[in-house]
């Protein structure tokens, strides 16, 4: 079982990378990789953090993130639009994953793109 082990790992993490990337406005929560892909959220989780050096979680908000870039620097938008997208729980939980990651809020960003 151990040298299947080592074979499954990186298919497992293409597959959840796969996922995340195409699906990522359609994420509500992570345990809808775990039931897309066919393992355990914990087992997805441990080989995700063992192989990549990051959490699922971290990776996902990674993602969330970048896509929000990509709509703000857009302009047709507008934050709570973004943030209802990306399903956020709100627009002040949006606004503080944001600036947590880029180090600046949505606005600001918006903004700072606008003058590009």
């Amino acid at each position: 079982m151990h040298q299947l082990k080592g074979w499954m790992e990186p298919k497992i993490i293409h597959d959840i990378i796969t996922y995340i990337d195409n699906n990522i406005i359609n994420i509500s929560e992570l345990t809808q990789i775990s039931k897309s892909i066919g393992y355990s959220y914990s087992y997805l989780s441990h080989v995700f953090s063992e192989e990549t050096g990051l959490t699922l979680q971290a990776y996902y908000v990674k993602k969330r993130i970048e896509k929000a870039t990509e709509l703000l620097s857009n302009h047709e938008l507008n934050i709570t639009k973004i943030s209802d997208i990306l399903q956020y729980k709100s627009i002040h939980s949006f606004s503080k994953a944001f600036k947590k990651i880029m180090g600046v809020s949505p606005v600001q960003y918006q903004q700072l793109q606008k003058q590009k």
